[in-house]
């Protein structure tokens, strides 16, 4: 079995760069830097760049709500893909595809928003699979939410705590 999941907590470097494909999907990409934590002698840690791509309704939603400085959470999967530059050379890039992106509340330098349940089964972003990008695969389908289970009785509070 193996798992292909990221969560990514970061502040988005520059406006965010929407596009539509030839057969009319949306595709958005940003980047995000994503600080490590301090190093054992006290230094700051280094900061990764890491490229987001969200696609259809998700990428849509996204172009009105995250801009460059918003501090967002990311979740999604690690892809690769490879494609030619303009001289003829083969490239290979790491990114990871996003399936939901949260702004911070609060903790933005561009406000925003977002879904305190995160995207609806609309909002999740699949690329398309006739495009270029056939080597990236579709998110899983959300999850089904559990059924509510009765809340437990209230502890019996009578007796005395004592202090």
């Amino acid at each position: 079995m193996s798992i292909n999941h990221i969560t990514l907590m970061g502040t988005v470097t520059r406006a965010p760069e929407f596009r539509m494909t030839q057969n009319g999907h949306a595709n958005l990409g940003f980047e995000v830097a994503v600080p490590r934590p301090p190093r054992p002698d006290g230094q700051a840690g280094a900061t990764d760049y890491v490229r987001i791509v969200a696609w259809r309704q998700l990428a849509e939603r996204l172009r009105d709500t995250v801009g460059k400085g918003d501090l967002v959470t990311i979740e999604g999967q690690l892809r690769t893909r490879t494609y030619e530059t303009q001289d003829g050379q083969r490239r290979k890039a790491i990114e990871v595809e996003a399936v939901m992106v949260d702004p911070v509340r609060g903790a933005t330098a561009g406000g925003g928003g977002g879904d305190d349940e995160g995207p609806s089964s609309e909002e999740w972003g699949a690329p398309p699979p006739e495009d270029d990008f056939g080597d990236l695969a579709a998110p899983p389908p959300p999850k089904a939410k559990a059924a509510a289970r009765p809340a437990a009785p209230p502890p019996d509070l009578d007796d005395e705590i004592p202090f």
